[in-house]
């Protein structure tokens, strides 16, 4: 047997054994689930394993805040307009798809069908099947990459949807040290981050030095006339926008 196609049967075994986390969503006010209330996504991961049953009209929110849906978000829809269309958006300054809409019926109104999403510093996919990075329906590379810190699902157009949530059980194994090392670029259309320190340090060199050491850092700005170093995180200030930063090259 093929090693490659004996790994894949084995991890579908494993994904499949396990207990899901079911939520149902309906279409009506206030019905939106929060993935976080539920245990079924993990803080330490950049991915998303579900099952999805239902006629039409999945929706899917990326969100960079804590049960908020204020932009900086990604919008998922699946099986739209009477199950014909699944489409990738990106809400900031204005709403826009990101890829082209793909057109298909991604959704069983008596089946499970299977999907996988994973944003990995800003790369953000979705995919069919259980396997994360297998049969890919959408692809886009963010810019200016912000965290991910709730994932919010809900119905439309009068649909009921049952979805099954199968979060990762893998666990921490401590590494041996490595040095630290950051490559940062200008980008200018960034949205606002978090400020986690300011500095004075003298040199814009110095100050991507003390952003390196920083784990929780992933951008600067710098003062050439007073010598301030202003240190940021990748956690998004909800409405504000076209900002410009060194940020690290993912």
């Amino acid at each position: 047997m093929d090693v490659r196609k004996l790994i894949l049967f084995v991890l579908e075994v494993s994904l499949n054994s396990a207990v899901p986390i079911q939520i149902t969503t309906v279409d009506v006010l206030d019905d939106n689930k929060w993935l976080a209330d539920y245990g079924a996504l993990s803080s330490t991961e950049s991915n998303l394993k579900f099952e999805l049953k239902g006629c039409s009209d999945a929706h899917i929110i990326l969100s960079s805040q804590l049960q908020q849906q204020q932009p900086p978000f990604y919008h998922i829809g699946i099986g739209l307009n009477s199950n014909t269309k699944t489409r990738l958006a990106r809400e900031g300054e204005i709403y826009q798809l990101v890829d082209d809409e793909h057109l298909g019926h991604e959704l069983n109104c008596n089946s499970f069908r299977q999907f996988w999403i994973s944003w990995n510093n800003g790369k953000i996919r979705l995919g069919r099947g259980l396997i994360v990075d297998v049969n890919n329906i959408f692809s886009y590379d963010e810019e200016c990459p912000f965290a991910i810190q709730d994932i919010e699902i809900s119905s439309d157009e009068g649909a009921t949807l049952v979805w099954n949530f199968y979060p990762s059980t893998s666990t921490l194994v401590e590494q041996p040290a490595i040095a630290i090392t950051k490559v940062f670029i200008e980008i200018q259309t960034c949205p606002r981050f978090q400020s986690i320190d300011i500095r004075q340090v003298g040199k814009d060199l110095l100050c991507g030095g003390v952003c390196v050491k920083e784990t929780s850092c992933h951008a600067f700005i710098f003062d050439d006339n007073t010598g301030i170093c202003e240190l940021f995180s990748n956690i998004a200030i909800p409405n504000l926008f076209a900002y410009t930063y060194y940020k690290v090259k993912v």
